[in-house]
């Protein structure tokens, strides 16, 4: 039996060309090939159809069609925000706990 699975890795080694070999290998595999085939077309089709399915939170891709004014409002929150986080924790631990850039940002912010 070893010799006959030696005579056929021999065979199609040399017997067959690049062509021939691969036409071999696709057909010995259908199955294989199926199952690795099938989802990545799959999922190239649905990035290419469907791309904005993909984002998720992206914060570029979210706020396209804000106005000039929604994006000035949503600016003002993120600074009250990181205003509300640095007097929290100058409640918390005191204002020495404040890093040189914590106590530039609250500069900034006061004025």
């Amino acid at each position: 039996m070893r010799l006959v699975s030696e005579w056929f890795d021999t065979f199609i080694n040399y017997a067959l060309s690049p062509k021939q070999k691969l036409s071999y290998i696709l057909m010995a595999n259908t199955f294989t090939v199926a199952v690795i085939t099938v989802p990545a077309v799959t999922f190239i089709l649905f990035i290419i159809y469907k791309p904005q399915a993909l984002f998720v939170d992206n914060v570029f891709y979210k706020n396209q069609d804000l106005t000039i004014e929604d994006k000035y409002n949503l600016g003002r929150i993120n600074k009250q925000k990181e205003l509300d986080r640095l007097l929290d924790k100058i409640h918390n631990k005191g204002i020495g706990s404040l890093t040189k850039k914590e106590k530039e940002m609250l500069k900034e912010y006061s004025t």
